[in-house]
């Protein structure tokens, strides 16, 4: 924050249900959206405010100069130091907490930056007790489930039902493939942003349980192996397996989804694998024989793969690299 008041946007960006009614710039809606609606959501913000000394001289490109964006900057701050205040009141130095942060130089807020970031990290991973790649993963998808549930929850009607629509159709498509012994899979598009994600939580939840839960009665699938063993609603043995290619940071290449989809398989089936099977050539043949030992087991097998479009590659020609477990293994049901 600056002794500039952000871009103020025009009409065509305004968003009322964080404006309410108000002009702000898109800086501000966003801070209020993503901090000072619910603060709980955000312990670990940062603010930074400039030191007004350093746009002493330089220009109107560093301070304002009309008294509108004087003022609307001033009420900015004054927001952001109630929720800060709040946030630290009764807590001990070091404790997690929102702070402000003061600034002269770039340089100075770089360094700033950068310091704040490690100490966070320090502050949530002791020595010795950092989490692994799959608990970030979740911990991150958990982040993003929440805010979708979130919304969805406050969503009119007329959504809801989409979204459950959404869900019957899905469970239908499943339903009539694994009652005719075939594997069908189902393939979702839409563009980013229109909600699928939250479609996709929302039927792993409900094909889990049964019924749709909220983020706050728990969680359905084990954050550490990303896989939950259920009977679902036709009495059969299952196992959900879900990645989220877009919150996984491991996930980058469709070489990296089939080595994590291999590695989670034997670990449910408690089953074994060398280094070898993890290689190019040998993963889609030891994958299918997984899948097969499955069905062997009597188990069906449900794969949930979201965000396919933000692997680095590979997202257009998913054909050609999903295993042949999408046509051979009847007890294999894809979502994608």
């Amino acid at each position: 924050v600056t002794q500039l008041y952000p871009w103020l946007a025009d009409n065509r960006y305004q968003n009322p249900r964080v404006s309410h009614g108000a002009r702000l710039s898109l800086t501000e809606m966003e801070v209020i959206n993503a901090v000072l609606v619910d603060p709980s959501l955000a312990p670990h913000a940062r603010f930074y405010f400039r030191d007004p000394s350093y746009a002493v001289g330089r220009g109107t490109e560093f301070s304002d100069t009309d008294e509108w964006s004087k003022i609307a900057l001033n009420v900015l701050k004054a927001k952001i130091r109630k929720v800060v205040e709040a946030s630290e009141k009764g807590k001990p130095p070091g404790s997690k907490c929102m702070s402000i942060k003061p600034f002269f130089h770039p340089r100075h807020f770089a360094k700033l930056v950068i310091k704040d970031i490690c100490d966070i990290i320090d502050m949530d991973y002791q020595p010795g007790q950092e989490p692994s790649d799959l608990s970030l993963f979740w911990m991150t998808l958990d982040e993003c489930a929440t805010r979708h549930m979130k919304k969805t929850n406050v969503q009119i009607a007329r959504e809801l039902r989409a979204l459950d629509e959404f869900c019957g159709q899905v469970d239908d498509h499943f339903n009539i493939a694994m009652d005719a012994g075939v594997a069908r899979p189902l393939l979702v598009f839409g563009e980013r942003g229109c909600g699928l994600t939250a479609m996709t939580v929302r039927w792993t939840q409900r094909r889990v349980t049964g019924k749709l839960l909220l983020k706050e009665e728990g969680d359905i699938l084990d954050k550490t192996r990303s896989y939950a063993r259920f009977t679902d609603n036709m009495g059969r043995d299952s196992l959900m397996i879900a990645f989220y290619c877009g919150y996984h940071q491991r996930l980058r290449k469709p070489m990296d989804v089939l080595r994590v989809l291999m590695q989670t398989i034997c670990d449910a089936l408690g089953a074994r694998f060398v280094d070898d099977d993890l290689l190019d050539e040998h993963i889609q043949a030891v994958l299918l024989a997984r899948f097969q030992e499955a069905g062997a087991r009597g188990m069906t097998v449900y794969i949930v793969l979201d965000g396919l479009d933000h692997l680095r590659e590979g997202c257009d020609t998913i054909d050609s690299w999903l295993p042949k477990t999408m046509k051979e293994c009847p007890n294999v049901q894809w979502m994608v």
